[in-house]
């Protein structure tokens, strides 16, 4: 009988030294029988050998028992970082992103001891949520423990880091990643001034426009757009919506003003766009010039009234170039017709800087009630009536420039025109011609004779 002490199997550690077991044999006829093993156990690779030992007798009896060896790899740590990688995807410049944790894992069969964490760069941070002491630290067989990140860019673009955690395992270092994108929003007023230029006092300009918009790679939000004072207004046809506002990258709206000048002179502000753009506070500038153009002059008519000539345009630099005159209907260059009557001699007028071929309506008041069927009319060769609509008291027409009502003809910025108001004269009865006092003797004595003759004639025939 072959004995084979215990235990029965055997392991060994790779790299062990294998030795033989004391084997015993035990045998009625032979009491020394010879013990022979056979089967190789090779300790360099992992794996399950057997070790054969055979007993023979001195009659040649045998026996056999088998000694099962396990060669396995020794106890060691192992180390698992879980998640080896963080992205924080984008985080906006000047903000920290939430906190990221990895959990750091023994997997291993031995204790495993982490020595060195290699220290977090900017913009990347180790947060204090993490549950990993102070390295060197220790984690048995199967247990964790966390280390936490942030990410708080500075600039706009791509950032990484390499940590190398190192231990005692054998993959050590073990590589962990860090990596995020800076962005930001960035605001683009377009233009950012506005000059509404000259503008009519008592008059409101057109309404001009500034595209707000997101040239960054971060959400804009606008939090404060200073109030417009007057003479400059807010206008409603902005397309951006009341503050706080936000734009997403690439995207716009409009903020729209206009001028409403008081007094004349130039005007100016500065309008503070808040947001959370690194350049805020941005600012915009309005400016605009406030005018009073000559469009309106009172004075003296020919028959003591006063009178007054205006102008309304489109044009925003028509004005009389000097006062209007109020003339006697003798002033005019041409005689007005003997089939008119003015009213109240004529005015001449000349307006400049117009855009050429603008057209301005004229209003002439004469501060008395005018005649029924009063007309207006331009003197020229000939005269001619010119459309106009009438008051009790006054007239109102259109002249273009270089159109057939300025006297001067040409498209030139200038409009000319001596004119006024007239009545047409009535035609008076054809008059019957007088006759000389020697005719109506003469046809007198006709008369006498004819009557005569007829008399003769009648005592003729009452004697035959």
């Amino acid at each position: 009988v072959v004995t084979v002490p215990p235990p029965n199997p055997v392991t060994l550690f790779v790299g062990d030294t294998f030795t033989d077991p004391a084997v015993t044999a035990t045998d009625n006829i032979d009491p020394n029988p010879t013990i022979t093993p056979s089967g190789t156990v090779n300790t360099v690779i992992v794996g399950m050998y057997t070790r054969t030992y055979t007993a023979a007798d001195s009659v040649g009896n045998m026996a056999s028992e088998d000694l099962t060896v396990n060669v396995v790899l020794p106890p060691a740590p192992a180390l698992a970082l879980d998640p080896n990688d963080i992205d924080f995807g984008d985080t906006v410049v000047g903000e920290t992103s939430t906190a990221e944790t990895i959990t750091v894992r023994n997997d291993g069969t031995a204790d495993l001891t982490v020595s060195m964490i290699n220290a977090t760069t900017a913009p990347f941070t180790l947060d204090a949520s993490g549950t990993c002491t102070a390295v060197p630290f220790t984690l048995i067989p199967g247990s964790d423990c966390t280390v936490a990140y942030t990410f708080s860019p500075t600039v706009t673009g791509a950032a990484n880091q390499s940590i190398n955690v190192t231990s005692n395992a054998d993959s050590s270092p073990d590589t962990l990643s860090l990596a995020g994108n800076g962005i930001q929003p960035g605001i683009a007023l377009d233009p950012n001034d506005i000059d509404f230029g000259d503008t009519m006092v008592g008059e409101t300009s057109t309404s001009e426009t500034v595209t707000v918009r997101n040239d960054g790679t971060a959400d804009l939000t606008v939090s404060m757009i200073e109030a417009a004072t007057a003479p400059f207004t807010l206008d409603a046809s902005g397309t951006c919506t009341a503050v706080p506002f936000t734009l997403t990258p690439g995207s716009d709206c409009t903020v729209a003003y206009t001028f409403s000048p008081t007094v004349t002179g130039a005007a100016d502000q500065s309008i503070n766009v808040t947001s959370n753009s690194d350049t805020s506070p941005d600012t915009l500038s309005l400016a605009g010039n406030g005018i009073l153009l000559d469009r309106s002059f009172t004075g003296p008519l020919p028959s003591g009234n006063t009178g007054t000539l205006s102008f309304d345009t489109d044009d925003i630099s028509c004005e009389f170039s000097e006062d209007p005159m109020f003339l006697s209907g003798s002033a005019a260059g041409e005689p007005p017709p003997a089939s008119i009557n003015l009213i109240d001699g004529i005015t001449s007028f000349r307006i400049t800087d117009c855009t050429p071929g603008a057209t301005v309506e004229l209003t002439m008041e004469y501060g008395d009630t005018l005649p029924a069927g009063a007309q207006y009319w331009k003197e020229g060769d000939p005269w001619r009536r010119i459309a106009a609509s009438v008051t009790a008291t006054s007239f109102t027409f259109s002249i273009t420039d270089g159109g057939p009502n300025d006297d001067d003809g040409i498209v030139n910025g200038e409009i000319v025109d001596p004119s006024g108001a007239a009545q047409v004269r009535a035609t008076p009865p054809t008059p019957v011609p007088a006759n000389p006092a020697w005719l109506l003797a003469l046809l007198y004595l006709a008369i006498i004779g004819l009557a005569q003759a007829g008399g003769l004639s009648r005592h003729a025939r009452r004697h035959r």
